[in-house]
């Protein structure tokens, strides 16, 4: 198989949840290889599939964002549900 990945990845559409599968399975790839400027390159194609499809299902960017640190202090800090 010609190209930068060595495995078959599924193309997916642009705006879709496809979209998001393939880049993260060329991410996967990517760092299978141990290519560090393709992971980069696969990162960012990553982010732009998940804010497409943000965009086109009525979040933003800065609603994943504002998320994602909640997310984040919640697993660096290990509680996540309330304990009984």
């Amino acid at each position: 198989m010609a190209g930068y990945h060595k495995r078959e990845i599924p193309h997916g559409v642009f705006g879709e949840i496809g979209k998001i599968r393939e880049e993260l399975e060329e991410l996967e790839d990517a760092y299978e290889q141990g290519i560090r400027i393709m992971v980069g390159c696969e990162l960012s194609d990553l982010y732009g599939a998940l804010e497409e499809f943000a965009i086109r299902n009525g979040y933003t960017i800065e609603d994943l964002r504002k998320m994602a640190e909640i997310s984040r202090h919640v697993f660096e800090s290990g509680y996540r549900t309330p304990r009984g």
